[in-house]
């Protein structure tokens, strides 16, 4: 009996994976066969692989995405905006200013605001370096409705010229909360809306929070804690709890050692700083301090 052959028909799989909200780049990953992915040739006609970052955990509460070292805190952007995260370690964020390079804020515009939960757990971060034009410049640029809780940010270095600028975030609005935070040995830098722990919240808390031995300056706004603290509709603006120690706070309208400005746009009380307090060495220079 004659045999029949039968072609045999190879197919190579490609998955576009496409960039997340602020994602690194403006070309999507190309993944061939399911091996490494591969990013489109840069001008040198090369091509730079860019591993795929595996997470743990469902991005719950109760079962939060883990996060062990700077790919996976970077990654945030990519894997989900609303989720909930945990600290799991240490993390230093110095690679991502080698070669003239610094960090993304995680949520850089209005359009793409980190609304889930960040735990820190009483983690560090060390190594934050960012520059940037963008209008809200942090570790977190924007954020609504979202949590960033017990994280300490140690030797960080935060310039933006587009205003809302802090170390942890860069605006807080909408019922965001920002818990047991720490800056140290810090610098921010900014225009106007310049806050060692925030630059601008609107209808946003910041509480039981503290800077020490950090420089905070710009032009307009400028507080140790908050820049500019402002009321948002029923939502209360509150800074409640806070100190700032050892430090510097510089600029040239309203400049405060908590809070640069705080605005009740409401009336009655939905702004307001309570329970915190400048101590050691501080140096306030501004046209208006508050």
């Amino acid at each position: 009996m004659k045999k029949h052959i039968l072609p045999v028909i190879i197919l190579t799989v490609m998955t576009i994976v496409t960039l997340g909200c602020g994602g690194h780049g403006a070309d999507d990953y190309i993944i061939v066969g399911g091996d490494t992915p591969i990013i489109p040739s840069d001008d040198s006609g090369e091509n730079t692989p860019k591993k795929i970052v595996l997470w743990k955990g469902s991005g719950t509460e109760e079962d939060p995405y883990l996060v062990p070292d700077a790919d996976h805190l970077d990654d945030i952007r990519n894997k989900s905006m609303s989720a909930c995260y945990k600290q799991t370690a240490h993390i230093n964020l110095s690679k991502f200013a080698s070669n003239g390079n610094f960090w993304q804020p995680i949520g850089e515009s209005s359009h793409c605001d980190f609304t889930g939960k960040y735990d820190g757990n009483g983690y560090r971060i060390v190594g934050l370096f960012v520059k940037s034009d963008d209008i809200f410049s942090g570790l977190f640029g924007g954020i609504q409705g979202a949590e960033i809780n017990n994280l300490i940010i140690e030797e960080a270095e935060v310039v933006g010229t587009g205003g809302c600028v802090g170390i942890f975030v860069g605006r807080a609005n909408g019922n965001s909360i920002i818990r047991n935070c720490y800056a140290l040995n810090s610098t921010v830098n900014g225009d106007n809306g310049i806050g060692g722990i925030v630059g601008i919240i609107k209808g946003a808390t910041v509480i039981n929070c503290r800077v020490d031995h950090s420089d905070v300056s710009g032009d307009n706004s400028i507080g140790g804690i908050v820049g500019s603290c402002i009321d948002e509709g029923s939502n209360k603006a509150i800074v409640d709890n806070c100190y700032v120690n050892d430090s510097k706070v510089n600029g040239n309208i309203s400049v405060g050692a908590i809070t640069g400005d705080v605005t009740d746009l409401q009336g009655g009380g939905y702004s307001f700083v309570t329970n915190c307090f400048a101590c050691g060495d501080m140096v306030i220079k501004g046209a208006k301090l508050s």
